[in-house]
């Protein structure tokens, strides 16, 4: 920006990417340093009790704002409450929604569902390239990241779905990855 003179519009793009560049590395700063208390046994969880309805809906909603081209369907059960804490939930959430635009398409939809029945569901649905069934263990290793190409292009560190099984676990769930049919990948979440 300071070198060239450029026009209005590519002066916005530029000063957008560096945003996105700058929430990018934020995020991936604060995952490192949650990764290495959550294994140190560092991490005290602050529990209180959680609209996750809500939650959910603002997640979605900064989604939105930051991706408005892309295809994001909500369907959310009303008042649905967990005793939780609240930015490691809020942070895995985030991981998820952010795995489901990075890896399906610009064009392919993201449906986000969360239910309450005996349990509490959530299901983050994408239309991507889907998870072959050798690496669906392995991708909530610390650092893993699948080796295809499709994958190795979206930048990530292969932190995201790790600190998200940890966040889970340490609220008495678990998480697991299925098909989409007819491509793309669902992620299930039960508390």
């Amino acid at each position: 920006l300071q070198k060239h003179k450029l026009s209005e519009e590519q002066q916005q793009q530029l000063i957008s990417n560096t945003l996105q560049e700058a929430g990018r590395l934020n995020t991936l700063c604060n995952n490192l340093l949650l990764s290495s208390k959550i294994e140190a046994g560092d991490y005290m969880l602050m529990t209180e009790k959680i609209d996750l309805t809500e939650l959910v809906t603002e997640s979605a909603n900064d989604f939105k704002m930051r991706f408005p081209k892309r295809n994001i369907q909500l369907s959310l059960g009303n008042d649905i409450y967990l005793t939780g804490d609240r930015l490691l939930l809020q942070m895995a959430v985030n991981n998820l929604l952010d795995n489901a635009i990075k890896y399906s398409g610009k064009e392919g939809k993201i449906g986000i569902d969360l239910k309450e029945n005996d349990t509490i569901k959530l299901l983050i649905k994408d239309e991507g390239k889907g998870i072959p069934d050798n690496e669906k263990d392995k991708i909530f290793n610390k650092f893993y990241r699948i080796g295809n190409l499709h994958t190795k292009e979206a930048k990530g560190t292969g932190l995201g779905l790790y600190l998200t099984k940890k966040i889970v676990e340490q609220h008495n769930g678990n998480i697991i990855v299925a098909d989409n049919n007819p491509h793309g990948s669902i992620f299930e979440v039960k508390l």
